[in-house]
């Protein structure tokens, strides 16, 4: 999925709270914007305000240019993108990692 216009596609990674916060921020600045969450519910919830569906992790990865992850721990970072279907999909690609990690985890 390419962008209709000069902006490139995102697909947002993790719907919670803040990762909707930003899928609805992009869109609103006319972004084309994918959501993908384990929970369907919450990727209704952000279709309804005008992204378009994944639907799957590896459709959201594959279908757009920069990839916004935000999930709850590195723990599903890790779970989600460390296999090589994943990799294969994001080779390319701009990621850009929002989940939190403390400052032991960091080190």
């Amino acid at each position: 999925m390419q962008a209709t216009n000069d902006r490139p596609s995102v697909a947002v990674i993790g719907l919670g709270e803040m990762g909707s916060a930003l899928g609805r921020a992009l869109l609103h600045n006319g972004y084309v914007v994918t959501g993908w969450n384990r929970s369907p519910p919450k990727v209704a919830a952000l279709v309804a305000t005008g992204a378009l569906p994944a639907s799957s992790l590896i459709e959201a990865l594959a279908t757009c240019e920069v990839i916004v992850v935000c999930v709850s721990n590195y723990a599903a970072v890790v779970d989600l993108l460390h296999g090589p279907a994943a990799s294969a999909a994001l080779k390319g690609k701009t990621l850009i990692q929002m989940t939190s990690r403390t400052p032991v985890e960091a080190r």
